[in-house]
């Protein structure tokens, strides 16, 4: 049974509303709390709001009751000196703690983790010339076009990882040191963690940016930022409609900021005048919109009525489908102001595209009188005949420019036109005639690409031998670029044969498989694939089965059953039963399966 003076105090909170007023405050807390959350993960606010906000929701809550109480009834009531003295002492904790939150150093409070880390310690240095790369951020405001973040990074990784004197540190990398921490990230880095994660990889120096405006008229604008103070080292921007070229722009900027840089440190000097601090790394949201608007303005100046900005927007175009007439409108005008051996080319290859031989033909004579007799006029050559399916004169042109001094490059064409046809055992007897060169680098680079051949056909214990032997030759003094890339190739094996989720692929590829997002999915992997392969004269088997299999699912997501088909086709085509051997593809002789039975049902 209640007793009276409960009774009465449920009587009392009931009349004076105490009960809605609670209800209502904690729904609208949340929703303020969501919000704040939202802001800060989205638009590069610090950690401490959050905090803040959490602090003065506790505070506010008991103030709100107590205003409540004493206000609740109908009628007018006076305020109480009891009412004020409450009120006026969870206001004082409220600006003290506002003041302590605001001012103190931020917290490495992780999910599921009560109380601070300790701040990352990096476990090694990697030099001068070493940059983080992080997660770009799709800012487009279109959620189709979140696959630009990652592809973004990716591409700025592998072009940055090409350049002599760079260690290039990769978002994969930054995900892996993350989750040492006890966080599973998959697309995105926190930006409280940002600095510190960068910091912890060996890094001296981080890039982080973002991709804005939409497909056609895309910015990228990054910010290149030394980890030992946060201050701004450079940027790199780019805008238009080729997200690769833009791509390809912004890392050259980068490369020279770092490249700048290490000469300063190298040289141990000081700058006089510290660098501008980055809006984005201070969080003021207000001054970092501001700097995009400037560089919006900015790039309106730019000026493309040269004969090189001409050139940029024919590269521009030339990923973008559909635009053919643009391109061919463009070096017809740079053909108007100048003879241009480039110009006939790329119409020779336009024309080849779509399939017109005859117009190709004077096209490619004009290119090749123009060009000289020069090596690497033997390997565009090569290209233009290989795409006009004159496939071993193509292979002559390639072996001209071998002799000619352009050996690694043409000797990567002439082992991918070999596998293209799918000639496998043909490209290792071309291939062997450069194993006992005199050149260490020519031989080196020769087992590497036999290895290839044999991965191609799913030979991998053959192929990792062979990469294996180019690592170790001449004592294993081979040039860091190829050590690198046999070292990659030998990575690519082991993952394969090790791992139903090898690190071949961009994470959040598999994330956008597993939650069905096939056209995104199908976006990535496209950017992936020019990552990998384009503009570059070497095929690596194991990447490009990887992103043919992962290219299958996201088609069979689209209910595009017949390309899936072919996809896994080509997969069984080249690797037969070695598919068995590899973890990743265990389902796909029953994908292939499910789908040939749908498509005869």
């Amino acid at each position: 049974m209640i007793t009276a003076p409960i009774s009465n105090l449920i009587r009392a909170l009931h009349s004076r509303k105490m009960f809605q007023v609670g209800i209502l405050y904690l729904g609208g807390g949340w929703a303020l709390l969501e919000a704040t959350n939202f802001f800060v993960q989205n638009y590069e606010l610090s950690q401490k709001l959050v905090n803040v906000v959490i602090l003065l929701l506790v505070l506010g809550l008991p103030a709100v009751l107590v205003i409540a109480w004493y206000h609740g009834e109908h009628g007018r009531q006076e305020v109480e000196r009891s009412e004020l003295a409450i009120l006026t002492t969870l206001f004082v904790l409220a600006g003290i703690g506002t003041y302590r939150i605001s001012t103190g150093e931020e917290t490495a409070a992780f999910s599921g983790e009560a109380g601070a880390r300790a701040p990352f310690v990096a476990t090694t240095d990697l030099g001068a010339g070493s940059v983080a790369i992080l997660p770009f951020t799709n800012s487009t405001g279109a959620d189709s076009l979140d696959w630009l973040g990652p592809g973004v990074s990716d591409i700025l990784t592998s072009n940055l990882a090409q350049i002599s004197g760079m260690e290039v540190v990769s978002p994969q990398r930054l995900f892996d040191l993350l989750r040492e921490e006890g966080r599973e990230e998959t697309e995105r880095i926190p930006d409280q963690f940002a600095l510190d994660i960068a910091a912890r990889s060996g890094a001296r120096l981080m890039a982080r940016g973002s991709v804005l405006g939409q497909l056609g008229d895309l910015t990228l604008d990054a910010q290149l930022i030394d980890l030992s103070d946060g201050t701004l080292v450079g940027v790199g921007r780019a805008r238009g409609g080729d997200l690769f070229a833009l791509a390809d722009t912004v890392a050259r900027a980068l490369a020279t900021h770092v490249a700048q840089r290490t000469r300063e440190m190298s040289e141990t000097r000081v700058a006089s005048a510290r660098t501008e601090r980055s809006p984005l790394a201070l969080g003021d949201l207000g001054r970092y919109r501001e700097y995009l608007s400037d560089l919006r303005v900015r790039w309106k100046e730019l000026d493309h009525s040269d004969v090189e900005g001409r050139f940029a927007l024919v590269e521009m175009y030339s990923l973008m489908p559909g635009r053919e007439s643009e391109q061919r409108a463009l070096l017809t005008e740079i053909l108007d102001l100048a003879e241009d051996a480039r110009a006939y080319e790329v119409l020779a290859e336009l024309a080849l595209k779509k399939g017109d031989t005859a117009s190709a033909g004077p096209l490619m004579v004009k290119y090749a009188e123009m060009g000289g007799e020069g090596p690497h006029v033997a390997l565009s050559m090569g290209r233009l005949l290989e795409e006009a399916g004159q496939h071993e004169e193509a292979r002559e042109k390639y072996r001209q420019a071998i002799s000619g001094g352009a050996a690694v490059p043409a000797l990567d064409l002439l082992n991918t036109s070999y596998l293209r046809e799918n000639r496998p055992a043909a490209a290792r007897e071309e291939l062997a005639r450069h194993v006992e060169s005199a050149d260490p680098v020519l031989r080196s680079h020769a087992l590497l690409l036999i290895g290839d051949a044999y991965a191609w056909e799913g030979r991998f214990g053959e192929s990792l031998s062979l990469y294996e032997t180019a690592l170790s030759a001449d004592g294993g003094a081979v040039p860091p670029k190829l050590e690198d890339l046999l070292t990659s190739a030998v990575s690519d094996v082991e993952e394969l044969l090790s791992s139903p989720r090898p690190a071949l692929l961009n994470p959040a590829v598999w994330r956008l498989l597993e939650v069905e997002r096939g056209q995104k999915a199908l976006d990535l992997i496209d950017a992936s694939k020019f990552v990998h392969w384009h503009e570059s004269p070497r095929l690596p088997p194991i990447r490009y089965h990887a992103l043919l299999y992962a290219r299958g699912r996201a088609l069979e997501l689209l209910a595009r059953n017949e390309e899936a088909l072919a996809a896994y086709g080509e997969i069984l085509e080249h690797w037969g039963e070695a598919v068995a051997d590899v973890p990743m593809m265990a389902d796909l002789r029953q994908r292939v399966s499910l789908l040939a039975a749908s498509a005869a049902g």
